[in-house]
């Protein structure tokens, strides 16, 4: 079984009908630093997630790795993201923890994460995060096997919890079953 963790808006303003600003929105998500997470967002579409890797540095963020396709271009971003402004993340699956988030330490998972190659034709943002992840395990900076069992297990488990999270529009931050922290 998972903890689930439900993450409600704060109530700011004095319009409770107006939409809030991204300045006083915060969706009540939080992480722990250092730790490794599977990041998933709403794309609007039904069953059709955007999905990225996150390494937190404090409990509102951290660095995002991810997929952006730009027309037909696929681009590989990272960029500092606090996910505590976000109104389209459902779920963050926590996997596992990275010995640091020092300079040396970012450095060395940002080369890993670089280098991640997705096996197969099937080219998106969810099979190269999670090709991402099996490079993290690989590379040893996460205490998990490197095994693409393992990452199947993880896609359907996220790709559920984010079903739940977008019908009962809750915005959750889950333990994996695949983490072993």
């Amino acid at each position: 079984m998972f903890r689930l963790s439900p993450a409600k808006p704060s109530s700011s303003g004095t319009n409770p009908k107006a939409p809030p600003t991204s300045a006083e929105y915060d969706n009540g998500l939080r992480v722990e630093a250092k730790n490794v997470y599977m990041v998933i967002s709403s794309t609007g579409l039904p069953r059709q997630y955007h999905w990225g890797v996150l390494i937190a540095s404090n409990e509102l963020g951290g660095v995002i790795f991810h997929q952006t396709l730009n027309g037909t271009i696929w681009r590989y971003t990272v960029e500092f993201e606090d996910i505590t402004r976000s109104t389209e993340l459902l779920v963050v699956l926590k996997l596992g923890e990275v010995p640091d988030i020092t300079t040396e330490w970012m450095d060395a998972i940002k080369q890993c994460v670089q280098a991640t190659e997705v096996p197969g034709d099937e080219f998106t943002c969810r099979t190269w995060a999670l090709a991402a992840v099996y490079e993290l395990a690989n590379c040893g900076f996460i205490g998990m096997e490197p095994s693409w069992e393992i990452m199947k297990k993880i896609e359907d488990e996220a790709n559920d919890i984010a079903m739940d999270a977008l019908f009962s529009n809750q915005k959750l931050v889950v333990d994996s079953r695949q983490c072993t922290l």
